[in-house]
């Protein structure tokens, strides 16, 4: 039984027998009628006009013949596989007619012609091994029977030319058989091959991928449906100029050109080379496009891919979204736990003591501080949640901006305590009352202050306020690390952590700066600029709409804090204790200060890692109360390098190191552990347990 690929290979080989048979028709009687009327002419000039006659009665006939119906005939392309072997009999009868008859002397030419225009015209119409044999042997007994009939067979060596008769009919056989397998397999191998060009075909067609191969004159020469769809009525390259980068992989001559003057220069590679290009858009569409420089149609040309990647940015975004949001969490469970500590601590002291004395009114002034630098940061967080619900109202009234930036300058004062840095204000031409919404103006000011402090490590910080043709500038200006130009832009985006400032801060992820900038466009400003030097200082400022506004009783939350440093009296033991407490945060250093004070411990304190360092190089502590976070060097690094220091001999003596930290998970505590430190304190946490934990730690260590 006949396989699909033999039965379809069958009818392709009919189909172009009867094609080559066409053609071949055509030829055969352009041929005949040449030869037939050369033979005429040269006839007559040898023999005369008159002269063989019955040889021109014959060239005659056949020039007739050839001229109308077998060329009508030949026309006519179903009858072309008939034509081509009434064609090839009738020059059978021709030559054997010459050769026998009328030439006999030039039998071998005639012989010889027979033999050939019976292949060419006859040969390729045979498909299988028994029309094969009847061809072969057809066209060697005409020959034979012609010279028995004419009574030109001349019996020499009868076996020989038995011999030589069979011969000719076996090599006619495997002649004309070779051929058609020959035709066979090849109508097969051309299946097979526009059989794998169709599947080609039909995956370049069905992916959804872009596909195009285009020359270094960039002209399309081959594109699939989904470019044509991509492009529309455009070519795919006129669909590009008009795109955007929206992320440039590419690092060619000019970083600022379009993707088809990458795709020109592309070309100036060695064939087989690929280059990713990067992500275009174009009407919220993105594409990732990448090359490969290819030879098509013996040119140099380059087939391109594209890949529609708008889901998968859209997964991305969501994913970042998502992951930030983590990020958010941990840092708002973080920072609501640390004000929150130094409120316990400074309660359980109040609590603990029987009369109100000055004393106690500066652990009120702590606790409200506190709890005043805990609203800012939920505050935050409320409106972040109303900016992206699109919920968020402004409220306009008239209020002192004075008044204001007071307020936000008493708050970063507590922080700022022990500090070697100024804290400056100045105003210039502002009124005593001006509209807007004083909220927002409070939580723009004193994010800003937040951050400067945040990375200043000495010098000074200022608030300008400048009043100018009904618009207010506020400007805070600092002395600390500066920002490269390059991520100004960071900024102001929920992942607007730079990444050379985790070194110096690494808490939080960013969201002040982003809130503030909202709220300074929802005021009526064009959000927050920047100008920054490095290690030279910032500042940040931002402008808004205003109006004079009348005087009148304005009721703004009361949050004016009186913050001042206790003094911290040390109680006589026997034995003298003192506890290195490393913070930044100066309200849980003031805290755990408090609380160690009533116990009759003595207390001293470091803002970061590396002035903890330098500080127990040169004293001699019983034990180390580390906050994990912290800017300049963290809890952890700081831990590790006193571990170092220690078993380097550098410093006599490495007190016990207990971890403070407002992270719960266990992969945080696990990180203690590592850098060397001994035990963890999860913040908020109570009195007792710093106590016991602290007693614990120093009774086992060796102290002398």
């Amino acid at each position: 039984m006949q396989s699909k690929i033999q039965i379809k290979s069958s009818a392709l080989l009919q189909e172009l027998k009867q094609q080559t048979a066409f053609f071949r028709s055509g030829v055969s009687i352009s041929t005949g009628l040449f030869l037939v009327t050369l033979h005429l002419l040269v006839d007559m000039y040898y023999h005369g006009l008159l002269g063989n006659i019955c040889q021109k009665i014959i060239l005659i006939i056949v020039i007739l013949l050839l001229q109308f119906p077998f060329k009508y005939i030949s026309k006519i392309a179903e009858y072309s596989k008939i034509t081509n072997f009434a064609l090839a009999e009738f020059v059978n009868i021709l030559t054997i007619l010459y050769s026998v008859r009328l030439h006999d002397h030039n039998k071998f030419v005639w012989a010889q012609t027979s033999a050939v225009v019976s292949t060419f015209y006859q040969g390729f119409l045979f498909s299988n091994a028994v029309s094969s044999a009847l061809f072969a042997i057809k066209q060697t007994g005409i020959w034979v029977i012609a010279e028995l009939y004419f009574g030109k067979y001349v019996p020499e060596d009868v076996s020989a030319e038995i011999v030589g008769i069979i011969g000719l009919c076996v090599y006619y056989f495997v002649s004309c058989y070779c051929n058609s397998v020959k035709d066979q397999e090849m109508c097969e191998y051309k299946l097979q091959v526009d059989s794998t060009h169709q599947k080609i075909f039909d995956v370049v067609e069905t992916i959804s991928d872009t596909i195009c191969v285009v020359n270094s004159k960039c002209e399309v020469l081959f594109s699939n449906s989904s470019a044509e769809c991509l492009a529309k009525s455009e070519t795919i390259m006129q669909y590009l100029l008009k795109c955007e980068y929206h992320r440039k992989y590419f690092e060619g001559k000019n970083v600022k050109n379009s993707i088809v003057e990458d795709i020109k220069e592309v070309f100036s590679l060695e064939p087989g080379q690929e280059v990713e290009f990067g992500v275009v858009s174009q009407d919220q569409i993105y594409t990732e496009w990448k090359g490969k420089i290819i030879e098509w149609d013996e040119q140099v040309s380059m087939i391109l891919s594209g890949r529609n990647v708008t889901q998968l940015l859209d997964l991305e975004r969501e994913y970042s979204e998502s992951q930030y949001k983590s990020a958010l969490l941990r840092t708002v469970s973080h920072e609501l736990r640390t004000p929150i500590n130094a409120v316990i601590a400074i309660t359980q002291t109040i609590k603990e003591s029987k009369n109100l004395t000055d004393e106690n009114r500066e652990n009120l002034d702590i606790i409200i501080g506190s709890c005043s630098f805990q609203l800012c940061l939920i505050n935050d967080l409320l409106d972040y949640a109303q900016i992206i619900a699109g919920s968020l109202k402004i409220n306009i009234m008239p209020f002192d901006i004075k008044k204001i930036v007071g307020e936000c300058m008493k708050l970063i004062e507590i922080q700022l305590q022990g500090r070697a840095i100024i804290l400056k204000k100045s105003y210039k031409n502002v009124p005593d009352i001006i509209n807007s919404d004083p909220y927002r103006i409070k939580q723009i000011i004193l994010n800003l202050l937040s951050n400067a402090q945040k990375f200043t490590i000495k010098g000074w910080i200022c608030i300008e306020v400048i009043y100018k043709e009904g618009e207010i500038e506020v400007k805070c200006k600092d002395t600390g690390i500066g920002i490269p130009k390059e991520k100004y832009s960071m900024l102001f985006t929920q992942y607007g952590k730079i990444e050379d400032s985790f070194t110096l801060n690494p808490q939080g992820v960013g969201l002040g700066l982003m809130i503030s900038n909202m709220l300074v466009k929802k005021i009526g400003g064009d959000g927050i600029n920047v100008k920054s030097k490095i290690n030279r200082g910032s500042c940040f400022s931002f402008n808004f709409k205003v109006e004079e506004g009348i005087r009148q009783s304005v009721e703004i939350p009361e949050e004016d804090v009186h913050v001042s440093l206790p003094i911290l009296w040390v109680k006589a033991v026997q034995q003298k204790i003192e506890i290195l407490i490393v913070d930044d945060t100066y309200f849980n250093i003031l805290a755990l200060m408090q609380l160690l004070k009533c116990e009759g411990i003595s207390c001293s304190f470091a803002l970061n890692g590396q002035e903890a360092i330098e500080k127990i190089k040169s004293n001699s502590y019983s034990c180390i109360l580390m906050d994990c976070e912290m800017p300049i060097l963290d809890g952890w690094e700081t831990s590790k390098i006193l571990k170092e220091l220690y078993l380097k001999k550098e410093i006599p003596y490495l007190p016990p190191i207990i971890a403070s930290t407002a992270y719960t998970s266990e992969q945080i505590m696990a990180k203690c552990l590592e850098c060397g430190m001994c035990d963890v304190l999860i913040k908020p946490c109570e009195k007792s347990i710093v106590l016991n934990k602290i007693g614990y730690w120093i009774s086992n260590s060796n102290i002398n």
